[in-house]
């Protein structure tokens, strides 16, 4: 993938200078628009020749006063000269000189290149509640305009691949109205984009347009500028799963950028390694929550989670989550220190379920709930009171000690492999905005392994209004923002290449997606007759238990 970054930069020129050096890598281009009141050699002078054979400043230069059309012209400008001298760019990125980066080149060259399609630009459809007077204040004669052209804004700092080009100046040429108009509106650089892809007819865009930024912004009331961010935002930086972040400035005497590319992108500190090109925690920092899921409280379950606990190694914490149907918590139940919760998780989290009962398909509920209240871990393990390993867990855990792995889980499925599965359709935003079905996965998760950016990102793509049965949504959402996923099994286009044995025996589905055989299955249920490799079995079901067990109505 060849990517190619768009630059607006105005002033600070040192931060220019070393937001291009962090960026530059193979198959790296620039293209940088200098406000024309700047002196364009103050930039220059900065960068050798061997620097200037990967950077365009563009010639045609605009005075891009903040809130004017010059500074959509100044992006137009730096989009044309991309199709023009850079024929062989992919993805395009559009930034300006007070950014940084906050993941290292790689992740951000896997995170991209893994969506290849995918244009990442943030929208509402104005009226917007955060803006004063919903922001119609900035489009002469609204009412009227909206009638034939339906306006959304958003950020001006957006993603897309070189296939949007073509759709954007092709509809500026045949639309010369539209630019007209927005010559006239206050602040365009937040809305002609949006407006525009949102209005172009292009099923392509319709299908690939992301309602997501790349970049961490922080904003304060009354919503006109970002705050710049210093040192007392490290904490907010560092677990944030956006692959930039604005504004800094370089000249003042911060140091929030060197702590940036300590901590965060050239790993020079003690708890972070490079394995594979892959970022990940060094072993001997690492540190898990294994949460062991029941709403049982017989002498048989207890047991397995008794054995759970003894066999974890070090820095995997163990816990027992208590589904409590109950006032009265059982004394069986009581004495092993639980973590309970209701059915009251599925208001309480901020999500929306999509039923009033954890199943079928919020099972993931009580992780997060966790997780909100939890975010000291590095990774999460989440295992259903069925499921068994037929061996010493602390083999099966100390496997994954060198794999980075964001989402381990079983059966990772495309849509194209299991059309008729039942849950695809429920994965939905409640702005309309969807994942195409053919970019959807699925996955069968009794037990799951979830790194806690996976984890801060899902949260945050819950609160924010994506919602479906979990075996969809987790996933799927995980692999359109490029984040890595893995099948623990022993066949499939995602069982890992840090995989050095099985973990269970996978199985094909049948006609409605229905895992049937296999030692991680839906039904039937695992006999100990069939349980004879140290592997994973599910289910395994307790005898003469009156409870119901977790995966009860997963496909029903």
């Amino acid at each position: 993938m060849n990517l190619t970054y768009v630059i607006l930069a105005h002033d600070d020129p040192k931060n220019l200078e070393r937001l291009v050096s962090c960026l530059s890598a193979e198959n790296v281009k620039f293209v940088v628009h200098i406000d024309i009141r700047a002196e364009l050699s103050t930039f220059t002078n900065r960068f050798t020749a061997l620097d200037l054979v990967n950077i365009t400043f563009i010639k045609k230069r605009c005075e891009s006063y903040w809130g004017s059309f010059a500074i959509v012209q100044a992006t137009l400008n730096c989009l044309k000269a991309v199709c023009d001298k850079l024929p062989f760019t992919d993805r395009i990125v559009v930034m300006s000189g007070h950014d940084y980066p906050i993941k290292n080149n790689r992740y951000i060259y896997e995170y991209l290149k893994s969506n290849p399609l995918s244009i990442y630009l943030t929208f509402n459809k104005i009226p917007y509640r955060i803006w004063w007077k919903g922001g119609k204040e900035r489009f002469p004669s609204y009412e009227k305009i909206n009638e034939v052209l339906k306006i959304y804004a958003g950020s001006q700092w957006f993603s897309l691949p070189k296939y949007a080009l073509k759709i954007i100046f092709d509809f500026i040429k045949l639309n010369p109205d539209f630019v007209r108009y927005f010559q006239t509106v206050d602040i365009p650089d937040e809305s002609f984009f949006q407006t525009l892809f949102l209005n172009c007819g292009e099923k392509i865009i319709e299908d690939n347009l992301i309602n997501q930024g790349l970049h961490l912004i922080k904003w304060d009331s009354p919503y006109t500028h970002p705050r710049y961010l210093n040192e007392q935002h490290f904490a907010l930086i560092k677990r944030s799963s956006f692959l930039f972040a604005r504004k800094f400035n370089a000249e003042s005497p911060s140091k929030i950028l060197d702590k940036i590319d300590i901590n965060l992108l050239y790993q020079k500190g003690k708890c972070y390694k490079n394995i594979e090109n892959k970022l990940v925690v060094n072993e001997a920092q690492q540190k898990c929550a294994v949460l062991f899921l029941t709403n049982k409280s017989d002498r048989t379950t207890l047991s397995v989670y008794q054995k759970l606990k003894r066999e974890a190694p070090d820095r995997h914490e163990v816990f027992l989550m208590y589904h409590q149907t109950r006032k009265v918590i059982s004394k069986s139940i009581s004495i092993q220190n639980p973590i309970p919760f209701t059915d009251n998780i599925l208001r309480s989290t901020g999500f929306n379920a999509i039923n009033n009962k954890l199943t079928p398909g919020s099972n993931h509920f009580p992780l997060f709930d966790y997780y909100q209240q939890n975010q000291g871990y590095d990774y999460y393990w989440y295992i259903e009171d069925d499921v068994r390993f037929n061996g010493d867990w602390s083999v099966f855990f100390d496997s994954f000690k060198q794999d980075s792995t964001d989402f381990l889980t079983c059966h990772v499925r495309r849509y194209q492999d299991e059309p008729n599965w039942f849950w695809w359709e429920t994965l939905k935003h409640n702005s309309g905005i969807r994942i195409p079905l053919n970019f959807r996965l699925r996955s069968f998760n009794p037990i799951f392994r979830i790194s806690k950016r996976a984890l801060a990102f899902l949260n945050n793509a819950f609160k924010t209004g994506w919602s479906g049965h979990h075996e969809v949504t987790m996933v799927s959402l995980l692999f359109s923002a490029g984040f890595s996923i893995a099948d623990l099994g022993d066949r499939g286009e995602f069982v890992s290449s840090m995989v050095t044995k099985t973990h269970y025996k996978s199985a094909l589905p049948d006609l409605h997606g229905n895992v049937s055989t296999g030692s991680m299955r839906f039904r039937p249920t695992i006999e100990a007759i069939e349980m004879t490799d140290e592997i994973l079995y599910h289910p395994v079901k307790t005898v003469n238990s009156k409870k119901t067990d977790w995966q009860n109505s997963y496909h029903k």
